[in-house]
């Protein structure tokens, strides 16, 4: 899975790109939700590139997704989302 996740490490090239869909936010912030997005969800299940969707469906998904994990943590919960939306298609 190394392999597959440094594929979906967020990268300080693409910053400005993801604060146009994240406003104000930081590589170190993105890198942490990229953290938070390998440790929660590959426990389950292989990771998928968060530019596979938009912003409105991993709304959805991680909705879903969250209750499942037992992600209750809202910072852990708002990281993640801004990991994926800020990188999402």
């Amino acid at each position: 899975m190394a392999c597959a996740s440094s594929k979906l490490a967020p990268s300080a090239a693409n910053l400005p790109v993801m604060q146009q869909r994240v406003p104000g936010i930081t590589i170190e912030r993105v890198q942490g939700g990229f953290a938070l997005y390998k440790v929660k969800c590959a426990a389950c299940h292989r990771l998928y590139a968060p530019s596979k969707y938009t912003l409105a469906e991993w709304n959805d998904i991680l909705k879903k997704m969250f209750r499942k994990a037992k992600v209750t943590d809202a910072s852990q919960q708002a990281s993640i989302k801004d990991y994926v939306y800020a990188l999402s298609k």
